[in-house]
């Protein structure tokens, strides 16, 4: 039986062998069996981790957690717990914290399996977190308790958590946790995946999680719900390249997801902008234009955007505010902004109106104008100065 250890400090560690504990041992990990205090971070484990006969707590990272903190963890190992207390990164969690965590294991066991963790706060008025954690691993119970991210929790709050991973259990089968006291905040689960998100509650302060579908991962709204919509440091996800939203953590090059409001439409668009102050022209049935605030650009604020970005959808468009041309023949700004598709140095299409339009080239260092060639929608716009035409 694995030694219970106090104080403990591991810092970027890895198991990559089989770990499998003794008859009727308890704390199993891929990194350590069992911690009373202190903190695992930057771990991984690929490992197959299994318990004995009649073995309790078992984790791709630790067994069990008695007050510590496990955080930027995760496990791609399969976790066999053989009887009770299994989880992707810990077997339980009693007064801790896990943060920043994912599975992407098989993780069974009798009674009490989990995504991230078996069981979790189990002590008597424990206070204990689990925040942005993730699941994509298949989850099962023989008997009772399976969830996404905890199979049988007590904990004080869950929160900006998903699963996708599908959850099965004989009763108490859930994609974010079994719980009976606490709060569930910001989570959600891939539709049909687990019978249910929170269940056998009887705090009325649970929450619960919101079902969505793998457009809406893949669209970026999964990422904005866990992150509070707000735009969040925690979760990211580049749209159109990430199906689904990573943990910053483990991901520095993805972008934060923001909402987009739609003008004469109450539908929203997710994507990744680099600039505030922005929002998406709808008509309904197709994207027009983009709004820019001009408390944050335009007037004397001495901000512009040309040569600015934005992704929508995972398609590139570029911004730049557009001009009409007087019947005099001088350019007159219009006020508004206008985006086009970004397809090559030279050659840019996207809604707009007729008239020069001014931006800034990625490829050029000059100023360069674009000219609409078309006045039907979704209208053409070139560089070449000789195409423009009112």
């Amino acid at each position: 039986m694995a030694t219970y250890q106090p104080d403990l400090i591991i810092n970027n560690c890895y198991n990559t062998g089989a770990v499998t504990g003794s008859d009727n041992s308890s704390f199993v990990g891929g990194i350590c069996g069992a911690f009373s205090t202190g903190t695992i971070s930057s771990c991984y484990n690929s490992g197959k981790i299994a318990g004995g006969d009649s073995s309790n707590y078992i984790g791709g990272i630790c067994g069990m957690s008695g007050y510590g903190t496990i955080s930027g963890c995760y496990n791609k190992g399969t976790i066999d717990g053989v009887y009770m207390c299994a989880g992707g990164i810990c077997g339980d969690v009693e007064v801790s914290v896990i943060n920043s965590c994912y599975n992407e294991g098989t993780v069974t066991a009798a009674m009490g399996a989990g995504g991230i963790c078996g069981t979790g706060g189990n002590m008597t008025g424990a206070a204990n977190y689990i925040s942005n954690c993730y699941n994509t691993g298949s989850i099962c119970a023989d008997s009772y308790y399976a969830g996404g991210i905890c199979g049988m929790s007590v904990c004080d709050k869950i929160t900006g958590c998903y699963s996708k991973g599908t959850v099965t259990a004989d009763s108490y089968e859930t994609a974010i946790a079994s719980t009976s006291s606490g709060t569930v905040t910001n989570c959600c689960y891939l539709k049909d995946t687990a019978a249910a998100g929170v269940i056998d509650s009887t705090d009325s302060d649970t929450g619960a999680a919101e079902i969505v579908t793998e457009a809406q991962f893949n669209s970026g709204y999964a990422a904005w719900l866990l992150s509070g919509e707000t735009e969040g440091a925690d979760w990211l996800q580049t749209i159109g390249t990430d199906t689904y939203p990573v943990l910053a953590v483990f991901s520095s090059s993805s972008l934060p997801v923001v909402e987009l409001t739609l003008k004469d439409n109450s539908s929203a668009v997710y994507a990744n902008v680099l600039n505030s102050g922005i929002t998406v022209k709808y008509d309904g049935t197709a994207l027009s234009g983009i709004l820019i605030d001009t408390n944050t650009y335009g007037g004397n604020s001495g901000k512009y955007l040309e040569g600015a970005y934005i992704a929508i959808d995972g398609t590139l468009y570029q911004i730049s505010s557009f001009y009409y041309t007087d019947a005099d023949g001088s350019e007159e700004e219009n006020g508004d902004y206008a985006f086009f598709l970004v397809v090559g140095e030279t050659e840019k299409s996207g809604a707009a109106v007729r008239g020069g339009i001014i931006t800034k080239d990625s490829a050029q260092s000059e100023t360069v104008y674009y000219y609409v060639t078309s006045e039907s929608e979704g209208l053409t716009v070139s560089a070449d100065s000789a195409a423009a035409t009112e």
